[in-house]
């Protein structure tokens, strides 16, 4: 080929370690951005899981369900489906900006909500209702409860002296005598001495529990309470507001 030709190079030999070097330059470029988007991918996917949870518990502490929610939503003049909506809490598809806009309206949740940190894991034991509630209202207490208590456990990141947990460990209770054995256990590891405890809640949130009252009188004639346990660690109690 002709040195004048098209095809003729417009830059200088070059050695044969600067040639090395650029293609280990164009390497580690394609790696670094390889892994910037494997990274980007991942975050997305995080992202959408995260507004999945979210949403689900911001529509059960409402107490709507999902059709609930997207009769209000075209009402609203945003029409989204059922099966959409279902869709954005299983984190099959993640809403746009948009639409979180409008659904933080409806849930009465800042849109930040949708992405602030991850919901707690909280373990359900027992609960207590004078008659059968429903799914839907046994999944807004919890939701309002988790909400609350999510504050609770921020409060703690930020002054961590406010911070104490110091319940003995669970221990099997089949029995009134193990009932009593484990009474009487935990007075001795709180000092308690022998005397009536004048509020068992104070006393439970001083050692470390999170308390929740839920004034919510539609169920006020049914719902008691709820125990569980945050990361398996801290116990969480939800008692009726209404009962004296």
């Amino acid at each position: 080929i002709s040195p004048h030709g098209p095809w003729r190079s417009l830059e200088p030999p070059v050695s044969m370690s600067e040639a090395l070097q650029s293609c280990m330059q164009v390497y580690y470029f394609s790696v670094d951005k390889s892994n910037f988007l494997s990274k980007l991918c991942q975050r997305k996917k995080e992202a959408a899981v995260m507004i999945a949870q979210r949403l689900k518990q911001a529509r059960l502490a409402s107490g709507l369900s999902l059709a609930e929610l997207a009769e209000r939503l075209t009402a609203a003049d945003v029409p989204i489906t059922r099966a959409a909506l279902s869709n954005y809490e299983l984190g099959k598809r993640r809403p746009a900006a948009s639409v979180v806009r409008v659904l933080s309206k409806e849930l009465g949740v800042a849109p930040g909500y949708f992405l602030g940190a991850e919901p707690l894991a909280i373990s359900w034991l027992s609960f207590r209702c004078r008659r059968r509630l429903g799914k839907l209202w046994s999944e807004r207490i919890k939701a309002r409860a988790e909400q609350i208590a999510e504050k609770a456990c921020r409060l703690f990141d930020i002054v961590p002296t406010a911070d104490r947990l110091d319940f003995p460990r669970r221990r099997p209770v089949q029995t009134e005598a193990d009932a009593d054995q484990a009474a009487s256990a935990l007075r001795q590891a709180w000092g308690l001495g022998i005397a009536p405890i004048l509020s068992l809640c104070q006393t439970a949130e001083a050692h470390g529990a999170i308390v929740v009252a839920i004034d919510d009188v539609a169920c006020v004639d049914n719902f008691v309470g709820f125990a569980g346990l945050i990361h398996g660690r801290r116990p969480l109690l939800v008692l009726n507001g209404q009962l004296p």
